[in-house]
């Protein structure tokens, strides 16, 4: 399916980012892996050449411009050219909204919504023959809770720069598309359940669907966006959810 399309996956070390480097590179693509933890970004690698996948490594810290300016330099050098860009890289820091502090707060949208910009901006630069590009966002991004404020926020911008984006660069045939995840099973989100985990039980029943959700309900989606399957969509956003957002929020069941 992208046989021969060369792929970035920023947080491509782990949780949802490896389960889609490892989609993408099943499916035929070479999976640049960028992330901060270089050490288990190279297990992820090992990982995908043992089942037969290309992929290498980038120490890449998306809140840092620098350092997703030699990202892309080196994906220029190696490649001069790429296709997929999935913007996954992310972090959720926890605090009362009067309890935040600016670091907390410039840290969360470095990483999150700054870093999926410049991401985008070095991709684009080397999409000559155009491309896809998908930033995970989240159902943070729709909706939010206590302690969520710069998380949510963080969020709900990179919605709005999928859309921004998708307009701007759709003469160039750069389609740019999200995908929001609710409650999948990651270290991440297991930090997060048990930073109040009467909330996280209350919301498990209220998912429609039986399950929480995994890594590959999320690499899926992003697959489906990076391929030429939606080669005529663009600016929309996924939910992948279980089907929480569409529940009235009174049913429990």
């Amino acid at each position: 399916m992208l046989e021969g399309k060369i792929a970035a996956v920023t947080g491509g070390a782990d949780g949802i980012g490896r389960g889609i480097a490892q989609t993408l590179a099943r499916n035929g693509a070479t999976v640049v892996l960028a992330d901060i933890n270089e050490e288990l970004a190279n297990r992820t690698r090992a990982d995908i050449e043992s089942a037969g996948g290309t992929a290498w490594v980038v120490r890449t810290d998306v809140g840092d411009p620098d350092s997703v300016g030699h990202l892309f330099d080196r994906i220029a050098q190696r490649h001069g050219t790429l296709d997929i860009m999935v913007n996954n890289a992310g972090i959720v820091i926890q605090a009362a909204a009067d309890a935040l502090t600016v670091e907390q707060w410039n840290r969360t949208l470095a990483v999150n919504l700054t870093g999926a910009f410049l991401c985008s901006q070095g991709a684009a630069r080397l999409m000559t023959n155009g491309g896809s590009i998908v930033n995970i966002a989240s159902v943070g991004g729709h909706v939010t809770a206590p302690s969520f404020c710069a998380y949510g926020v963080s969020k709900a911008g990179v919605h709005g720069l999928t859309r921004a984006l998708a307009v701007e660069w759709g003469a160039r045939n750069i389609r740019v598309n999200s995908v929001s995840p609710g409650s999948i099973g990651t270290a991440m989100t297991e930090q997060a359940r048990a930073f109040d985990p009467e909330a996280a039980a209350n919301r498990d029943l209220r998912v429609p669907l039986p399950r929480r959700g995994r890594v590959d309900d999320i690499a899926e989606a992003v697959l489906f966006f990076a391929s030429d399957k939606t080669g005529y969509v663009t600016g929309r956003d996924l939910v992948v959810d279980g089907g929480i957002l569409v529940q009235h929020p009174g049913y429990v069941k």
